[in-house]
């Protein structure tokens, strides 16, 4: 039976199993993320010993620069959040201290609750 013949996905999948690593090319009616994988593993069968060394030194290449950029952007979330979340903190304390001080709240008063500096709340209009 040759490629050719293959109809159905059971004729498709068993012929692929068996007659992928023989094939230099995927045919075009082998198509789908499966096949793709089956024949890519069909493929990498037939390395040599110094091929195999290679490709698996580039997937633990990989491997780590996607391990590298998984932890950076936690790393980044973690910073900007924390950030963020500080600057919120610092706007509203100064929100709040300006509208103690347009009320008429003392400044030391005013100091106290916020825990801004008698500068800071003088400076805020």
């Amino acid at each position: 039976m040759g490629h050719e013949e293959c109809k159905t996905l059971q004729d498709k999948l068993v012929f692929s199993l068996c007659h992928a690593h023989e094939m230099d090319v995927k045919p075009e009616q082998f198509a789908g993320k499966l096949f793709d994988r089956l024949f890519e593993i069909a493929r990498i069968s037939n390395f040599t010993a110094e091929e195999v060394s290679e490709y698996e030194a580039s997937l633990m290449t990989r491997w780590d620069y996607n391990a590298s950029m998984k932890f950076a952007k936690e790393e980044g979330f973690a910073l900007g959040e924390a950030r963020g979340r500080n600057e919120g903190v610092a706007r509203g304390l100064q929100q709040a201290a300006m509208q103690m001080k347009a009320k008429g709240f003392n400044t030391a008063v005013i100091c106290e609750i916020t825990g801004l500096s008698e500068a800071e709340v003088e400076g805020l209009d």
